[in-house]
């Protein structure tokens, strides 16, 4: 007799992203597309993504995701961190189920990396801190479209300091296939012109690797942000922006709007493309 997997289904289903696996994959492939004139020649050690609806955000995660094009059989485990959308808690927050579902089938959780995370103090196994957030499910569909063999460990994250995350993704760091995926927006609900300058002010933050300068106004998911700019400066990465937009740019509304990035780290010594990104 067999036993059933736990699985945690999709929240956004049909709303953030299409139901339809089908539709799903063509709109990822045009995403992709759209950004293959954006491919560095380096392999990304972490990107940084939005997680926003795919009509809005979309373009902007294809620039992130497009880097692993080249590298799609290197990587088999996918650190995923994002902010806490529906509650507030101390740490961070694995889940206890096997897989993930999304229209394109099933992702499977790394529960052995997951447990070796449990032992931790800031981290605890909390299913229902996972249950309706958005912020790493948006993900996996261009992780599935893109990737072969692989594995998440997906982390909500709550209040933590960034050397606390630096800490726990260090190991990772240090793994040739192990990819660290922060999924963040940017300045929520401005002007048109007040988000162009406060993101900007976030990409100088990021590639200055100066987590200090982030404030609960830069990004939804400023923790994670931060811990991985604090990784990054420890362990001498660079980041590279892909796309800077906002939802203004996408949809034409500018009255109030999200601001969205890409961005890629890269370990000291790789060759990266330094010309042909347009200027955001």
């Amino acid at each position: 007799m067999n036993l059933r997997v736990p699985v945690r289904k999709p929240a956004v289903r049909g709303t953030f992203y299409p139901a339809d696996a089908g539709e799903l994959c063509r709109m990822a492939g045009r995403f992709l597309q759209a950004a293959s004139e954006r491919i560095l020649p380096g392999r990304p050690s972490a990107l940084v993504v939005p997680h926003a609806g795919y009509a809005f955000s979309g373009p902007i995660a294809g620039s992130g995701f497009v880097q692993l094009i080249r590298h799609a059989a290197d990587v088999h485990r996918v650190i995923l961190l994002g902010p806490s959308h529906y509650q507030d808690f101390e740490g961070l927050a694995a889940c206890d189920e096997d897989a993930f579902e999304t229209p394109m089938g099933m992702v499977h959780v790394d529960r052995n990396y997951v447990h070796k995370l449990e032992a931790r103090q800031q981290v605890r196994i909390d299913s229902h801190l996972h249950q309706h957030e958005h912020c790493l499910e948006v993900q996996l569909p261009f992780l599935q479209f893109i990737l072969h063999d692989f594995r998440i460990v997906p982390l909500v994250t709550g209040r933590a300091r960034s050397w606390e995350i630096a800490d726990l993704l260090e190991e990772s760091a240090h793994d040739p296939n192990c990819l660290i995926l922060v999924s963040t927006d940017l300045s929520h609900y401005f002007t048109y012109r007040k988000a162009h300058h406060m993101d900007r002010l976030t990409r100088l933050a990021i590639e200055n690797l100066d987590e200090s300068a982030l404030t609960g106004e830069s990004a939804c998911g400023r923790t994670a942000l931060a811990g991985l700019i604090c990784l990054a400066r420890r362990l001498g990465w660079e980041g590279r922006c892909l796309d800077l937009r906002n939802s203004g740019d996408i949809c034409g509304n500018h009255r109030q709007v999200v601001g969205y990035g890409a961005w890629a780290f890269y370990e000291p010594g790789q060759e990266r493309l330094n010309e042909g990104l347009p200027e955001n």
